[in-house]
């Protein structure tokens, strides 16, 4: 009983070392205002609309069928 144990011990030890190093990586991170960040989305989109193709379809798809289907 006691190897189980001591494993069981060591593995929940991982886990909460695993935790601690993911909660430190999250504490260090910059944090941006949701203003900012939503200001800064919108000019990107506003730049890039021209080149958008869900924006402005592409005239010639090259996926579609360049004839029609024919019934015999």
């Amino acid at each position: 009983m006691p190897v189980q144990q001591t494993s069981s011990v060591d593995s929940h030890r991982a886990k909460m070392l695993t935790l601690v190093d993911q909660m430190r990586i999250h504490y260090k991170m910059e944090r941006v205002r949701m203003s900012e960040t939503t200001r800064d989305l919108v000019k990107y989109c506003e730049q890039n609309m021209q080149s958008d193709p869900l924006i402005f379809p592409v005239k010639d798809n090259p996926f579609k069928e360049k004839k029609g289907c024919a019934i015999l």
